[in-house]
This record gives C-alpha cells, structure tokens and sequence, in this order.
C-alpha cells in the first residue's frame, strides 16, 4: 500500500507540472553553513507591518515572510520602517534592499522590477471617522466636495479618480507622505476622508466604498531571476502545504475587533446612562446548571454569570442578578416582566421565537455539545436514561436514547449522581456540567463522552419592556473580549484540584495499585531477595513495554501526521488541477465553436481527446488515494438494481460509438427486487469492468454482458451474479494474480497505446471489498477476458427515490440574470462567453464579499441565479453563501446559488449544502450539465412554450 501512495504521489507531482505550464529550474543549494541573508523592505503600515516599543514585529507582511522562511535557508534584515512606501521603491531600484512586499502591478513598475506569484488580494478603500454621520455609504452625493487625503505616488490615486468620475462626484485633495500623516489628518478634521489600500488596518475609522480589487505581490530588482526563484520555491510550497494561507493571514490580521466599529455611538452611551448605578438591570439565569450558572449562598456564579459580569462591566452597564433557588422559581422569574430585564441563558437558534416575544437578542457567545455521562463499567446499552422533568431534556433522551426508560431527576446533578449510584445506565448533560462531575468524582468510577451533535446556542435576551439597543451595546462588548474566554472562566470550574484528594479517595481511585502495594511489601516481609529478582525482571520487563508502546505512539503519530499531510495534499491537487483543466477544456470547446479551419479544429479535437484522458488520470488517482484513506463512504440506499444496470449498460453504448464491436446483453426477466446499496459505486464497477473490455478489443470483437440474480436462501439476502467476457488482447495467467494491483500494466506499451494508468481495476477492486463482494478474472492471451462478480445484497421494501427534474431542451434562458462569483480570471472569462450563448445576462463578482455586497445592492429580483465558486480570496463562497442567505430580504432566502468549483469531492459537496447552496457543479464544467442545473432551479419561473 506504501508504494501505491508513493506511486499515487508521483503521478500526481508530475501531472501539477504539466498544467502549471512553466519551467522548474533544478535548485542547487550552495555549499556554505551560512543562511542566505536577504534585505527586505519593511515600512510602517498598521496590519501591514507593525512593530512594538520592544522590537517585536507583526503583521500580514511580517507573517507572510516568516512563513516562507518554513521553506527557504534565509536571514532576514528588515530595512526602513521610518521610510515611505514610494522610498521603499527606490531603495529596492538602487539596491540598497533586495525585495519588497505588497506591490500591486502596474506598468511603470513592471519597467523596472520583477514580480512574483500573487501573495494576496486587496482594494482601495475610501474612510472616513466612525463619527461622520454626514456622509453615507453608497450615497454619492453625500459625497461631493469632501476633502480627501491621498498617498503620494500611490497608485491608487488614479483608480480614486475614476471611481470618482465614474460615480459623479467631485472632491478635494490632499497628498501626504505616510499613512500615519493621513490618519492624523482625517482625526484631527483637517481632511473628511482617506484614501489607502484595505491591507492598512483602520482605526476609529468607517469604510465608505471600495474599489479597483487585484492581487499584490514580492518584487525584486529587474533581472534578480535567482532571488525571484527561490522566492516563488516558497510561495509554490505555501500553495501546497499551507491551505488558505492568503485567508487565514488576512483573517489574523485585519478580521479583528478594529474592523468591527466597536467604539459607542452618542446615542449608546446615552443609553448606557440610563442603566447607571441607580437603575441597574435585574438579570437572571438558571440556577441549576452547575458549573454553567448556579446559585451558592444567594449569589450567582458560574461560567455564566462570570462571562456577563465581564460584558457589563466592559460596556459600563450596572446590574443586579436576581437569586432564584430552584427551577421552578427560575421559570416564575422569567415570566415576570416587572422583575426580570433579561436573561443571560436563552437557547435561541433563530431570531424568529424572539421576535415573537418583542426581545432584543445578543449575537450567540456560547455553543455548547452534549457529552453522555455514564460509569466506566458502561456496556453500551441504554435501558434506563436520568433526565429532568422539563418538555427539552425530555426531547433529547428520547432522541439519544430512544425506547429507554426513564428516571426522573429534579436536577441535573441528582441525574448524574443517578448514574454513579447505578439507578441509569446514562444521563446526557451539557459538556462542561460532565466535565466538572467526573473531575471532581473521586470514586474513580465515572466517565463522560463528548458528543458532536447536537449543539445548541446561547444568547441574551432584552426584555420587552427594555430597550433593545443594550442587546447591541453587549454584542460590542462580547467582540471586544479576549477570544478564548469562555474556555478560560470554564477551567475554573472544572478543574479538579489535586489538594483535595485525601488518602482514600486516592484509594478508591487507584485501587489496583494500592492492592500490588500491599503484595509488594508482602513479599518484601517474606524474603527480600525473591522480590528483589521479580522486581527487577518487572522493571526490565516495564521498561521494553514502555519503550515498545512509546515506539508504537510514535509510529501512530507519524502514520497520523503522513495520513492528514496526504489528505491535505490531495485536497488542494483536486482543486489546483481541475481548475486549469476547467480553463483548458473550457477555450477549447469556445474555439470548436468559432468555425475553425480544418487544420485547428484537427489540434484542437486532439486537444479536447487528451484533456479528457488528463481529467479520467486525475479522477482516478484521486479517488484511489480516498478510497485507501477511508474518506469514500458506502452509503447504502434502496435502490433498484435495473435503472443501476440500464445505466451502465447505456454509458458502455456511448464508448462504442464509431466502433465495430459486438454488444450482447443477456438478462433476467424476473423483476429483481429493490435492495439496499450504494447505486454509485456499484456503477462504477460496472462502468470500469466494461470501458476496460471496450478498450482493449479491437473492432470486430464481441462483448458479452449477463446479469442474473440469486436467491440465498430466504434470509432477505440476493446475490447480485454479473459476467462480463470480450474476446480481446487477454493477459497471462501470471498477470490475472496482479490486475488488481494499483497502476499494473502487463505490457510496457500498454499506458502508451490504450490510454490508462492502470488505476481503474485497483477501484474496481476495492468497491467490490466495500460492498462484501468478490470479483474473479479468467484470461487468455489473444483470446479474452472474463470478469465474474458476486455481490450479497439486503432486500427491501422502501420505495426507491426517483426523481423527475422537469427539465426540458425546450426550456429557453434568455434573460436569465446570473451573478457569477469567480476570482479567476480565465475561468470567468470561460463561463461568461458559454452562459451569454444562452442569452443569459451575467454579472461577475470577484471574491465572496465582492458578491454579498453585489447582492445587497441590487433591488430585490435583480439576479435569478447565483453560481459560486468556492476556494477565493477576502471571503470563500461557503462564507458568502452563509451571508447572503442571513441577509433580511425576501429574495435572500430563495434565489437558487449553486456550486461551481474545483473541489468535487462527496464532502465538498455536503459543504456546500450544508452552508444553504441548492446543487454542485464540478470543474473542469460540462456546460451542457451547467444549463440543466440552471433550468432545474429556475424551471417554474423561466420556462416558456
């Protein structure tokens, strides 16, 4: 298996340089112990570049450089922060540094520097002070006559005009030397606005408008090739190993508590005001949910309370806790709007229950997991369940423990006592409350498991009688908390405190310790010397075993390590080759379209023949590697094994097109019942075992397809019989015991003359192991072939799910509007000239905020279609999906937003359900599939006779 990954890996490696499509140079490193030492330009830019009073730096452009250092034998000296950014150029021109970073494109640049692969994506943003309620977003002729501070030599200042110009309003300018001069400016009045690049991170400011999105990268001096080699090395290791690194660095950066706006408006500290020392909120939460909140001698404590004490006193709001005892009491204080403010513990997964009741709700600040509490002993049968008397728990013991009984508890404390004493098999509570009981169980018998679902959020809730603009003020005030929070108050409460472990609990705990004490002194009384032989053969023994288990761990580790690092890799191969295959296969099918001279179109079939054939190597590999990696799932579903076989049978018709071959199908026909299997791989299996036979008979051959099923004895159980047989070039019985073996090829000139990588039988192979099946293979060189499969299948008596799409050639899309969300250039470009063939109208969107912002700016209708892609700059497509579902407007909650990515795998595609997307279309895109999906989403709006 460790050779087939191997092989996998270097099929895959080669590939990636084929559709990279530029020259690897073989990199020698030189021969010294010295760390190439590299002058890199480092200006002053908050976000950007920073640096403290200590020295310390950070940054996008300092993280950036630090993760190239990962992959590059490099000292960095970090030169002119108290330069400008227009020194910084000339500096890197008269060589007194070697690079810089954050260099955006432009002509006269590209003069005189050279530029590496993209590092990031940024915009000119237009900022005034959080204050400034003069002018407003979007509104342009709140705009005019604003007096606005530019950046001199900055190349944003062209773009600011022609957005200007384009938008129709005038304006002032101010040119200044550094970012820090125009922040001044804008704070101290003297200018209304600034205009710098989104990498600045704003402070006390408000973005306006953006404009003129592009990719930034490292320059280096003109003709610099070895520098700018070794500097794309880096950048192309990033690429492969590091994910999202451009996000997750803008993220680290700029995604922080400044972007937000959190400084209080007038009118919130009026109202912060009202809520002073002599009108304080009386706040109330659950007392009985220890260590979440509870009540210890008339004083509210726990996770809960802590967390909001925090807020409060951040937001400088005075409160009151009210002190319930029991639940009950909890309940009547709820209801009493006269008493109680707000809640601080309201499970509200929507605003919609809220709304209801006229609250004011906070953003979540918790989400908290189940855990199941039971004792170690626990033999995985639930017959008895503890649960509290209330209409929520009793759902979940019944979801978690369907048919159980159940031991009703006052407390969720007596439930979990319930257990250790033996009463319930189990009782499920909220993860810390399970966290804190079996730390602080000294008996040792306890034990918890985490679950992944359900989860359940958490807000605050302003009473109606309130108003409601506290919910915001402490939703700021929860944003300007230290990220880990809550996990930080919650130690307090369950960590068990070794000091108040007295000698028999240590007892109890360890009982099988304290018995082999007692022997060892035993022995000791009896005869020192045997004990002294035992004891030492047992530490020898102890030792190897230590050693053995520490080597195994270490093995586990690495296998893990390896196992992630190839999951990782084949997820971003997956993306990075299909997307270039997109944009090949996609021109060539344009090109096939404009009328070409014999000559091209002969190329360009020949291109579209050898794109497929790259695309089915880079499907099989990938799904080999998944396969052994345990990522395909056997999702068994009733199915009717007919429309399996007719489809199969119909897919091997298209590969005989223009061929001379025989087909013969013999079937059944007895109605074979519906069974429970996974109608995709059983395709697949059918599909490969019957393309192989297509492929390696020549014309004039015969092809046999039977299908029969198979009683097995009336214990609800077929067996699925299939025999495919050709009369092609066959293979010898020496090579039958190796067909199934990853990348086999019996002859060296196979993989050249038919095609194929030897992937397609170690699949096959491995589906049939899957479904519990067996698959046997007679040959014959120069006579044939003959596959036998035998698989077991359930009967079942569920209805099979057929679908009907409604979708119809007839459907016409002209005036269909698309909003296309693509940050590739190409691909845009390809998808763009395929869908206006239809007559649909697109629009295109850069990135996924670029499509939010898009959207929300549109009126209501405007768009029919989202297509989306999914791996982008500034915001992912799942990100935007989220948004523009989450936006309050009719349109936001129905427009069809479909998929339309590079990444393809079953998980991929769970993702973008998942995130509120309607269907998924993988790259390389059949333009054909693209306008049935489109019809499938838009049909009863848009079909016409």
């Amino acid at each position: 298996m460790i050779s087939g990954v191997k092989k996998c890996i270097a099929l895959l490696l080669t590939l990636l340089c084929i559709l990279a499509m530029y020259p690897q140079a073989v990199f020698a490193a030189e021969e010294t112990s010295q760390h190439e030492t590299v002058k890199v330009g480092f200006f002053a830019m908050d976000g950007y570049h920073m640096m403290d009073e200590k020295g310390n730096r950070s940054g996008y452009g300092y993280d950036f450089l630090r993760l190239m250092a990962r992959y590059w034998d490099v000292d960095y000296e970090y030169v002119g922060y108290d330069k400008s950014w227009e020194d910084m150029q000339q500096m890197l021109e008269d060589g007194e540094i070697d690079m810089v970073t954050s260099a955006r494109k432009t002509p006269d640049r590209e003069e005189k520097f050279d530029f590496s692969r993209p590092i990031g994506t940024n915009n000119g943003i237009l900022t005034v002070r959080s204050d400034n309620s003069t002018i407003v977003d979007g509104n342009y002729s709140t705009y005019n006559g604003i007096r606005v501070a530019l950046l001199n030599g900055n190349t944003r200042n062209e773009e600011f005009a022609d957005f200007a110009d384009n938008k129709g309003f005038t304006y002032v300018p101010s040119y200044f030397d550094t970012t820090a001069e125009m922040e001044e400016a804008l704070q101290s009045g003297k200018v209304d606005a600034i205009v710098t690049s989104s990498l600045r991170k704003t402070n006390n400011e408000r973005i306006v408008d953006k404009f003129g999105s592009s990719d930034f990268y490292v320059i280096v001096k003109k003709g610099n090739t070895k520098l700018l080699y070794e500097v794309n090395y880096a950048i192309d290791q990033l690429n492969a190993v590091e994910g999202d690194w451009k996000t997750t660095l803008y993220n680290n950066n700029y995604e922080s508590i400044e972007t937000k706006n959190l400084e209080y408006t007038e009118q919130e500290k009026s109202i912060i005001v009202q809520y002073s020392k002599g009108n304080p909120l009386h706040v109330l939460c659950d007392p009985t949910r220890y260590p979440y909140s509870y009540n210890e001698n008339g004083e509210m404590k726990g996770i809960i309370p802590d967390y909001f004490r925090k807020i409060a006193d951040y937001a400088g709001i005075s409160y009151e806790f009210l002190t319930p005892a029991t639940r009950d009491e909890y309940i009547a204080y709820q209801k009493n709007k006269e008493t109680t403010d707000m809640s601080i513990d309201a499970r509200l997964d929507t605003d919609n229950y809220a709304e209801t009741k006229e609250w004011g709700i906070t953003a979540p600040y918790i989400t908290m997991q189940l855990a199941r509490v039971t004792r170690r002993d626990f033999d995985g049968e639930i017959n008895v369940v503890a649960t509290v008397d209330q209409t929520a728990s009793n759902s979940i013991a019944d979801a978690m423990a369907p048919g159980a009984e159940k031991l009703m508890c006052s407390t969720r404390q007596e439930m979990m006592e319930a257990v250790r004493k033996g009463k319930a098999d189990a009782t499920f509570v909220y993860y810390y409350m399970a966290q804190a009981f079996v730390n602080s169980d000294t008996t040792g018998t306890m034990t918890y498991t985490l679950l992944e679902q359900p989860t359940f959020t958490y807000r605050m809730v302003v009473s109606s009688t309130e108003n409601h603009a506290l919910a915001g003020i402490l939703t700021k005030a929860m944003y300007a908390m230290p990220q880990n929070l809550v996990e930080d108050l919650a130690a307090r409460y369950t960590t068990y405190k070794a000091a108040e472990l007295t000698f028999v609990d240590w007892i109890r705990l360890h009982p099988v310790v304290t018995v082999w004490v007692l022997l060892i002194f035993g022995w000791l009384l009896t005869t020192m010397a045997v004990i002294a032989t035992r004891f030492s053969a047992r530490k020898k023994a102890q030792k190897a075993a230590q050693e053995k288990a520490e080597k195994m761990a270490e093995l586990a580790e690495y296998a893990q390590a390896a196992n992630k690092a190839k999951t990782a890799f084949m997820s971003h191969m997956s993306h990075d080759m299909r997307t270039p295959m997109n944009a090949i296969m996609g021109f060539t099918g344009i090109a096939m379209k404009n009328n070409p001279s014999d000559e091209v179109k002969n190329c360009l079939e020949k291109i579209n023949e050898s794109s497929e054939h790259l695309l089915s190597l880079i499907n099989d590999v990938l799904d080999l590697t998944r396969v052994e990696s345990g990522k395909v799932k056997y999702n068994q579903v009733p199915t009717d094994l007919k429309s399996i076989t007719d489809s199969a049978l119909d897919i091997t018709k298209g590969f005989l097109t223009n061929r001379d071959i025989s087909f013969k199908i013999q079937r059944e026909e007895a109605k074979i019942p519906n069974v429970l299997v996974d109608p995709v791989r059983l395709r697949d299996v059918l599909v490969n075992i019957l393309s192989n036979a297509v492929k390696f008979t020549p014309d004039g051959g015969t092809i046999t397809f039977e299908a029969r099923c198979q009683e097995k004895g009336g214990d609800g159980y077929i067996n699925m019989h299939y025999r495919i047989s050709d009369t092609g070039i066959g293979m010898s019985e020496e090579f039958t015991k190796e067909v199934f073996e990853e990348f086999a090829q019996e002859d060296s000139d196979v993989r050249t003359q038919y095609h194929g990588a030897g992937l397609g039988m170690a699949i096959v192979k491995k589906y049939i192991d899957m479904m519990g099946g067996t698959i046997l293979v007679h040959s014959k060189k120069h006579e044939g072939t003959t596959f036998t499969v035998d698989i077991p299948l359930e009967i079942t008596d569920k209805e099979c799910n057929k679908s009907d799409t409604g979708f119809s050639e007839k459907v016409n899309l002209t005036g269909v509007n698309v909003l296309l969300v693509e940050d590739n250039e190409l691909n845009a470009e390809i998808a763009t000239v395929q869908l206006e063939e239809f007559g649909i109208k697109v629009e295109r969107a850069v990135d996924g905020r670029n499509a939010v912002e898009i959207f929300r700016n549109h009126p209501e209708g405007t768009f029919d279609v989202i297509l989306m892609d999914i791996m982008m700059p500034v915001m992912d497509g799942l990100t935007a999906t989220k948004a523009i579902r989450a936006l309050n407007r009719p349109d936001a909650g129905i427009i069809p937003i479909i998929a339309m990515t590079a990444n393809a795998f079953a998980e991929d595609v769970q993702r973008c359900l998942d995130a509120g997307m309607n269907a998924h279309l993988a790259k390389p895109l059949d333009i054909e599939k693209v306008k049935k999906t489109i019809c499938e989403h838009t049909i009863e709006l848009y079909s016409k006779e």
